[in-house]
């Protein structure tokens, strides 16, 4: 009687009712005869009844199979025994939506047809489930169209995994909510192709460059663009100010400094805040990275030129030990915020460059709390700023090969997913990326 060759025991059955749609019970499937096409589930999980049309979702090797059942004739107090049959088809009105109560997560990115698996899950909540895809809710993660995941769904005693691509999105406000995911695996030849996505041997390092060469293309691009961009004329004019201390040079260079903001990309400016510093030039850096940095902040808070070239001017003061006391309150924060940053984001030891992603995971968090006006809050908007403008940049990294970051997870920033020498791979060393190309 029976053609199953598959074993459904100890998937996971939501079975609904065939007439209402209601769903009756999500449970494990605790027996399966294969002969006569009977899966049983443990007593107590549909309410005691002879006769009842149902439709079965089941989960199962990583794939998920859908199914007619009737409840076969069991007495009081007895597991209850489903027969299956007729594996459902899909009707005008698409595949049917079971609600499923369970915890899931995105454990890979499949990137070039490889499967890269993440070194933290990302944690999703499922809105509903059907033969052919996944409803969920990413909360602040934010996925795009035709990406294709890895879902990991924890069942009781069990779990679930399987491959889907991101096919629409249901916004509200302007704001992601949902994401309707359409699933890739629709057997078990299907599932064996998937699995051997991660199963391909890494590819070996190429292009890498000898320390020295990689030191001397870093200073031969980093000085090009400092003297390029105006940077380097500023830090001559900073090394002036700070000798003299005269107003009017501090009006001057603020003044200059509000001209370059606008025609320096963040980037760039970024990449002269990450370099490695001669200690002699340590505290004009300081001085004019912090000026900077408050001439962005100002772009972003919309402040008329004016209004910048204060706020600049004030952060210079500020570095040359004036106390702002008396001044607004983000004419107070801003400058002590970019400060912070430009001293806590450089290499602990201070002998090499890069993009201090550690630091900024620890500022994407520690503000979330605080008024966005406040120090706290403002650092975190910076640390947003920074990780807004480094997806799909291409970088540098450590040992001289270019990679392209392709996305910078919100709970694992350290660690972005980037593609090098055409292999995707998520980086393992927090300092590896060294300087973006602008």
């Amino acid at each position: 009687m029976g053609d199953y060759t598959r074993n459904f025991r100890n998937g996971r059955v939501v079975v609904r009712d065939r007439e209402t749609g209601e769903v009756i019970t999500e449970t494990k499937v605790i027996e399966f005869d294969s002969h006569n096409n009977i899966l049983t589930i443990p007593r107590g999980s549909i309410p005691f009844s002879e006769e009842r049309a149902l439709t079965l979702l089941i989960l199962s090797h990583n794939v998920v199979y859908e199914y007619f059942g009737n409840i076969r004739k069991n007495r009081a107090g007895d597991d209850i025994r489903i027969a299956i049959f007729g594996e459902k088809e899909k009707d005008d009105r698409g595949f049917p939506r079971y609600e499923l109560k369970a915890e899931a997560a995105i454990d890979a990115f499949v990137i070039g047809g490889q499967r890269v698996a993440l070194n933290r899950s990302v944690p999703v909540r499922i809105k509903n489930i059907s033969a052919s895809g996944l409803l969920i809710e990413a909360g602040e993660y934010e996925l795009e169209d035709g990406e294709q995941i890895w879902v990991n769904i924890h069942l009781e005693g069990n779990s679930f995994t399987s491959k889907y691509e991101i096919v629409r999105t249901q916004k509200e406000a302007g704001r992601i909510l949902l994401y309707g995911c359409r699933n890739l695996i629709r057997d078990e030849s299907q599932a064996e192709a998937a699995a051997a996505e991660g199963r391909r041997m890494p590819q070996r390092k190429k292009n890498a460059l000898h320390p020295r060469e990689v030191a001397m293309f870093y200073e031969e691009h980093q000085g090009a663009l400092e003297r390029e961009s105006g940077y380097l004329r500023m830090l001559e004019m900073t090394s002036q100010v700070l000798q003299m201390g005269k107003e009017e040079a501090i009006a001057l260079l603020a003044e200059g400094i509000s001209r370059i903001v606008r025609t320096i990309s963040f980037p760039a400016l970024l990449n002269c805040i990450h370099r490695q510093r001669p200690q002699r030039e340590e505290r004009q850096r300081h001085c004019l990275n912090v000026a900077f940095l408050c001439g962005f902040f100002g772009i972003w808070n919309h402040y008329d030129e004016s209004a910048m070239v204060e706020l600049i001017q004030r952060s210079i003061e500020s570095c040359m030990g004036k106390d702002l006391k008396g001044e607004p309150a983000l004419v107070q924060n801003i400058p002590e915020a970019a400060a912070t940053y430009d001293t806590r984001g450089a290499h602990p030891t201070g002998v090499m460059a890069g993009i201090p992603m550690v630091y900024l995971e620890q500022l994407q968090y520690a503000g979330w709390d605080q008024p966005p006006e406040s120090v706290r809050g403002l650092e975190r908007e910076l640390a947003q700023q920074i990780l807004g403008c480094l997806r799909h940049k291409k970088v540098m990294l450590a040992d001289g090969r270019t990679a392209e970051i392709l996305r910078i997870l919100p709970n694992d920033v350290a660690h972005p997913l980037l593609l090098v020498d055409g292999a995707p791979e998520q980086e393992n060393n927090p300092w590896n990326l060294m300087w973006i190309y602008t």
